[in-house]
C-alpha cells in the first residue's frame, strides 16, 4: 500500500485531471498528498536584469495561484494538500524531490503528445517513468 503520495501539478488539464484522481486516491487510503510543481529556470536570453526579475515574480505568482487552487480542491473533499515548488528542468527536479522526500508513488498527468513528437522531443512523462526511484502512476 502506498503511504507517502506526490503529484507533479503544473496544472495543465491533464495535471488537473490526475490531481482530481490523486485526491480520490488519498481519500480512499487516509492520507495526505504533496504537489510538487517546478518553476522553470531564467530563460537565457533576457534583455536585462529588469525583465529577468519580472519572469521570476510572474512565475512565482503562477505557482502560488496553482497551489492555492490545488489545496482548495482538495480541501473540498476532505484531505489536506502540502503543495512545494521547485526550480530547475522539469525531469531531473521532480525527480530530486520524490527521492528528498522517499515518496511511494508519483503520480502523473500525460499530455498525449503523437509518438513522432516524443520521439523527436521526448516527454517529461517517459522520463520520468523511467528516471524516478518510486512507482509511477500516469494518468491518462
Amino acid at each position: 500500500m502506498f503511504k507517502k503520495i506526490a503529484l507533479a501539478y503544473d496544472g495543465s488539464d491533464c495535471a488537473k485531471k490526475a490531481l482530481r484522481h490523486a485526491i480520490d486516491m488519498v481519500k480512499c487510503i487516509g492520507t495526505d498528498l504533496d504537489t510538487v510543481t517546478v518553476e522553470e529556470a531564467i530563460p537565457l536570453y533576457v534583455g536585462t536584469p529588469e525583465e529577468a526579475e519580472a519572469i521570476r515574480v510572474q512565475m512565482a505568482g503562477y505557482v502560488k495561484r496553482l497551489a492555492h487552487d490545488a489545496k482548495v480542491m482538495a480541501a473540498e473533499q476532505g484531505v489536506i494538500l502540502h503543495p512545494y515548488s521547485v526550480t530547475g528542468h522539469e525531469v531531473g527536479s521532480i525527480v530530486q524531490f520524490v527521492a528528498d522526500g522517499n515518496y511511494d508513488l508519483l503520480i502523473i498527468g500525460s499530455r498525449g503528445h503523437s509518438k513522432l513528437y516524443e520521439l523527436l522531443i521526448g516527454s517529461t512523462a517517459h522520463g520520468l517513468v523511467n528516471a524516478v526511484g518510486c512507482s509511477v502512476l500516469v494518468i491518462k
